[in-house]
Order: structure tokens, then C-alpha cells, then sequence
């Protein structure tokens, strides 16, 4: 996907924001802020995995409950994606950073290619917190827990269409 398709996506979610209409869909998520790494990490890769090769778009300095662009705090999206894609057991998605524009604010536009599903997450609660996460792996927290550990390699051939 092109920057300028990136950008073009983004001003329409902005726009559809900004008016109170509807903005998050299947493709689509808002975040006032940048999510912790794990939890970014595991929520990545569920939207990633629920998507099966379609991209996904992440707003960073949006936030949907207040209807409001604030604009992304200041910070290094490759240091943060670095942080985040370590959390992969594996492959993790091919992503993409744009800054978009937007009323004298800056949001920042991460499109995700997903094509390369499942993406699998390292559970870093494994063996520290007893009884909460009895599972060293994860397809992210839109998948049901299934109760094995997944590897992408099992997972690869069953998951796709």
C-alpha cells in the first residue's frame, strides 16, 4: 500500500471522527496513545489474524470514547514497533508509519500488511504469575483460547483460506 493511499485511508477515518459518524470497523483502530509493547503486541495480532491478508490501520492520537484528534504524543515509531515486533514468536506483520496532518496535529498512521497470518505473541506472564497464563504463546486477543500453545508453524497451514 502506497503512502499516499495510507494518508488518504487515515483523512477518511479522521474525517468520519470529526463529523461523530461511525470510524472503527473490522479494518480500523484508535488509540489516544501509544499501547504498552505486550498489549500492543497481542492486540496487533489479533486484528492481524481476524483480517486473513486484508491491511489494517492503526491511529495513534485519536481517541474514539471522546470523539476527539489530539494528535500522537511525541514519540520514535520504529523504537516503538522494534519493542512491539519482539514480543512475535516468529513473523510479525510488515508494518508501515505515516504522519498524517490534521488540524495543526499529528497523527500517526501505522498500516499492518497481514497477509503473512497466523501471527503467534509470546506470553510474558509464563511461568512468573501462577494460574493466570498457563500458555507460552498466543494468537492475540481476538482468537479464542484454545488451550494448546500455538507455533506458527502448526498454525500456518489451518489458518489460512
Amino acid at each position: 500500500m502506497r503512502a499516499s493511499q495510507i494518508e488518504a485511508w487515515a483523512i477518511r477515518v479522521l474525517d468520519a471522527v470529526q463529523t461523530g459518524q461511525a470510524n472503527e470497523d473490522d479494518r480500523v483502530e484508535l488509540k489516544a496513545l501509544w499501547p504498552e509493547d505486550n498489549k500492543a503486541a497481542r492486540r496487533i495480532a489479533g486484528h492481524a489474524n481476524s483480517m486473513r491478508g486484508e491491511f489494517i490501520l492503526w491511529l495513534i492520537g485519536v481517541d474514539e470514547k471522546q470523539a476527539t484528534v489530539e494528535g500522537a504524543p511525541a514519540r520514535d515509531p520504529a523504537e516503538w514497533w522494534t519493542k512491539v515486533s519482539a514480543q512475535f514468536d516468529g513473523v510479525a506483520p510488515v508494518e508501515r508509519f505515516i504522519n498524517v496532518p490534521w488540524n495543526g496535529k499529528t497523527v500517526v498512521a501505522l498500516a499492518l500488511e497481514t497477509d503473512r497470518a497466523p501471527y503467534v505473541v509470546k506470553n510474558p506472564e509464563f511461568g512468573v504469575v501462577q494460574g493466570l497464563s498457563p500458555n507460552a504463546k498466543s494468537l492475540g486477543e481476538r482468537q479464542p483460547e484454545s488451550g494448546r500453545r500455538p507455533a506458527r508453524k502448526s498454525c500456518a497451514c489451518s489458518h489460512r483460506s
